[in-house]
């Protein structure tokens, strides 16, 4: 709606994880180096921290296209809790590997409601999966068992499941990755069965006010912008103190300025702006 009369190509503060967007902020690029160094090295499971808006599925989007560089990470299972309970996870699990390999081709329906053998269904689904991982390792993959709101998981035979899951070796090393998502404030009791495997933990803080600035010219300039005072250095510096420096804070007061000054053709977009639009706007 907007994008011609500010010479755009795009929008540049659209909400979601559009890897172009992505802002290599000091800690963002910090964390997202020091999961990729222990996921590609198959050196166990992680944890990744942040609060809502801070850019934890896009991190996450970010190392699942690494294979487009020749890394060996994938294939990624995304799962977002509390979705399953443990044997309904582990069922999709068992289908989704499967889409990675023809010799597993069985449908899942076998494995739910039980085959012409007398193996339980559990133990078929969990037979595929090792299998299939197994093939992947052979062939060089790090799959990778992504969890997100690993906060909001209360039952323990989840944790138990996930804990089988990543106890699977081939020569001593894991053949699934697990990565749990969460916010730091929610995650206050220690994570039952997985805790001892997991290698490492990284949180995703908000930006500081320069780094704001740089991250919304950084997504102007991806957007096309060809003017560097779309925003006041007044406005960019109250963006950044009103949001206290979240992304998606950012993007969703950037795109309401940009709206609201393209409605009422303003030149520019100034301070009294944006903190009349940030009253406005209900609290994410």
């Amino acid at each position: 709606m907007y994008e011609a009369y500010w010479n755009l190509n795009k929008k540049p503060f659209e909400i979601g994880s559009d890897p172009d967007f992505y802002f290599p902020a000091e800690g963002h690029q910090a964390v997202f180096l020091k999961l990729r160094y222990l996921l590609e090295t198959r050196r166990g499971s992680a944890l990744l921290l942040g609060e809502n808006g801070t850019g934890k599925s896009l991190l996450v989007t970010l190392l699942g296209r690494l294979h487009l560089e020749g890394s060996p990470l994938g294939p990624f299972f995304e799962v977002n809790m509390p979705r399953f309970g443990s044997q309904d996870l582990l069922f999709y699990l068992a289908e989704k590997v499967r889409e990675t390999s023809s010799d597993a081709a069985k449908k899942i329906a076998s494995l739910v409601s039980g085959a012409a053998d007398d193996q339980p269904p559990v133990y078929k689904a969990f037979s595929t999966v090792e299998r299939a991982l197994t093939r992947l390792a052979a062939e060089g993959r790090r799959p990778v068992l992504v969890i997100e709101g690993a906060d909001r998981i209360d039952d323990a035979d989840v944790w138990s499941t996930l804990a089988s899951l990543i106890e699977l070796e081939s020569e001593g090393a894991p053949l699934l990755s697990l990565l749990l998502t969460a916010l730091p404030k929610k995650l206050h009791r220690p994570i039952p069965f997985v805790e001892d495997e997991l290698e490492a933990a990284a949180e995703l803080l908000p930006l500081g006010e320069e780094e704001t600035i740089r991250y919304i010219a950084h997504r102007l300039r991806t957007a096309g912008a060809s003017r560097r005072d779309i925003f006041t250095r007044g406005a960019l510096s109250a963006i950044a103190r009103l949001t206290g420096g979240v992304p998606r804070k950012i993007n969703r007061l950037g795109d309401m300025a940009l709206l609201v000054g393209y409605a009422e053709q303003l030149p520019r977009i100034e301070e009294e702006m944006i903190v009349n639009l940030n009253n406005e706007l209900i609290p994410s």
